[in-house]
């Protein structure tokens, strides 16, 4: 279900784009994902800052202003009859030449869209599976490491790889052996009364639900240590957790050779509670 989208600024319920685009033909563009709570984006700034941020790195500017954004998602919920959603913005370099350098093109194609979603209930109340997987790994001097491309053919792989070894999620280490993150959510865990996760500088995103996460554990007397760590030390982890927009915390309950614990703990279900009470759900 797409319903009413918006493409560059004009709301419509036909969603097409040039066959030219560079979105389509190289994934030569950027996107975020951003969930709807009672028909509003949540932390729509956060999102959009990484969003510029990684415009910036592909050498092009955001052809919108954030209210403009900000007003058409509350249009389009409207619109679509959405209250609990998700919202996909994607901001492409448009239509060019034939082949990959970037000095003839057009100006920038920009699409949201907005649709229903609700969490996994048994995920989330049951936690996940996650399965290491080797033959993709997290370059921390890659100049998109922190860039959310819709070039995701490794998270494709990642995934997919995982799914076939009977897991939800993929365990993604850097390419010097540290845990980095799941295929599509960051890592956390927690040892006694610590909450850890892999730091930015081992390639991963710097996630939106991250940061608020890592905030309210800090605001609510959590002790939080972000590092670079060997996959052996979750052996000795007392929960585990993941995040990401949608799946908010996500308790996982197996690590394939190096976590198992069924059940949420105490510093997760404190962590989700607090996530809960921010969104206003």
């Amino acid at each position: 279900m797409n319903g009413f989208v918006i493409i560059n600024g004009r709301i419509t319920e036909n969603l097409k784009i040039s066959l030219n685009d560079r979105g389509f033909t190289l994934g030569d563009g950027l996107f975020e994902t951003i969930p709807l709570y009672e028909g509003l984006p949540f932390l729509l700034d956060e999102h959009l800052e990484r969003l510029q941020n990684g415009a910036k790195k592909l050498w092009f500017s955001l052809p919108f202003e954030a209210t403009m954004v900000a007003d058409g998602i509350v249009a389009l919920a409207k619109r679509n009859k959405v209250k609990r959603g998700v919202v996909r913005l994607t901001l492409t370099r448009g239509c060019g030449a034939r082949g990959y350098a970037v000095r003839e093109y057009g100006d920038p194609t920009w699409i949201i869209t907005v649709n229903p979603y609700l969490p996994d209930e048994k995920k989330q109340k049951d936690g996940i599976t996650v399965a290491p997987i080797v033959d993709i790994r997290k370059d921390p001097k890659s100049p998109f490491a922190n860039v959310k491309s819709t070039s995701a053919l490794d998270k494709v792989y990642a995934m997919e790889t995982a799914k076939r070894k009977n897991a939800d999620e993929a365990l993604l280490t850097s390419l010097d052996g540290y845990l980095a993150s799941l295929a599509s959510a960051n890592l956390f865990w927690v040892m006694g009364s610590v909450l850890y996760t892999p730091s930015l500088d081992c390639g991963i995103l710097a996630g939106v639900t991250r940061g608020a996460i890592l905030k309210l554990a800090l605001d609510n007397g959590v002790e939080v240590i972000e590092g670079k760590y060997n996959p052996d030390v979750l052996k000795e982890a007392d929960e585990v957790f993941a995040s990401n927009s949608l799946i908010e915390v996500q308790t996982v309950k197996k690590i394939t050779g190096l976590f198992e614990n069924a059940g949420n703990g105490a510093v997760t279900k404190k962590l989700s509670e607090l996530y809960q009470k921010l969104t206003g759900a």
